[in-house]
This record gives C-alpha cells, sequence and structure tokens, in this order.
C-alpha cells in the first residue's frame, strides 16, 4: 500500500524544503592547518553541537507522557542530560 503524500503539490513540497533550509544553522569552516585558529573552530563547533542536542533531549523529555517522565527511563534520560550539560560547561572552560 503506497504511503500517503505529505504535500498537496510540489510546490508545497519545494516551500517546504526552503524553510527547512532557512532553519538550518550552518557551521563555520574548520581551517585545516593545525593550531589556534583550528581549536577555535574545533571548540565553537563542539558547543553549538552541544546546544543543539541539549535542545534536541529538552524538547524529546518535554513531549514524553506523565507515565514515562515518571519511570527509570527518565531517570536515566535525565542523567545523560545532565552529562550533556556537562560536556557544555567543560567545552566552555577550555581557554
Amino acid at each position: 500500500m503506497p504511503s500517503p503524500k505529505r504535500y498537496a503539490s510540489s510546490a508545497a513540497k519545494q516551500k517546504a524544503y526552503r524553510l527547512r533550509q532557512q532553519n538550518v544553522q550552518t557551521q563555520p569552516p574548520i581551517p585545516a592547518k593545525p593550531g589556534p585558529a583550528r581549536w577555535r573552530a574545533l571548540r565553537k563547533n563542539a558547543l553549538f553541537l552541544l546546544e543543539a542536542l541539549a535542545a534536541k533531549m529538552r524538547e524529546f523529555a518535554d513531549q514524553g507522557s506523565e507515565a514515562w517522565q515518571e519511570s527509570e527511563k527518565a531517570q536515566d534520560f535525565e542523567e545523560r542530560q545532565g552529562l550533556v550539560g556537562t560536556a557544555y560547561q567543560a567545552t566552555l572552560d577550555i581557554p
């Protein structure tokens, strides 16, 4: 059985694609030559990814049902969220 269409027309499909592309935040290029500029760019990239991960994790946890939020899986997930926060803070502390 074919899956239902997501978009009413090709124009609607293209519009959705353009909106997704606008919402994508591009990361700065990382210099190829080893040195302080490269390390700063890599640190900035790591902070960007950790922020995105934390936001997605919060969004996922907020969408969970009450039963899930009271479960042991939710507690484990909360611990992982804490680890992401710790990694973010440690990355911030790098000079």
